[in-house]
């Protein structure tokens, strides 16, 4: 499996509006679920580079919310102006 799957995958989610598991996206990308925080954060990179909203925002966890290294991301890359995370989660799913 690769990256290419994967953001196919990704993009197949976001268009449909719903969001798909760690669990399931981490055998397409061909890591452990531990190890798919800095692939989709790679993943979040080149989208927002091209001006696209970040695909990883339809990735979550056990808790329902994005894995830790979404929100790190969405910080690095200058998009998280507002104090509540769950605000710039919402705001990329809109996108």
């Amino acid at each position: 499996m690769g990256s290419t799957e994967l953001i196919y995958t990704l993009r197949t989610v976001a268009r449909s509006g719903r969001s798909t598991t760690e669990k399931s996206i981490a055998p397409i990308a061909g890591v452990a679920e531990a190890e798919l925080g800095p692939v989709l954060a790679a993943i979040n990179r080149t989208e927002h580079a091209a001006g696209r909203p970040l695909l990883a925002a339809v990735v979550v966890g056990a808790n329902g919310l994005p894995g830790a290294a979404f929100f790190t991301s969405t910080r690095e890359l200058g998009l998280q102006t507002e104090s509540d995370e769950r605000t710039v989660w919402a705001r990329e799913l809109r996108h």
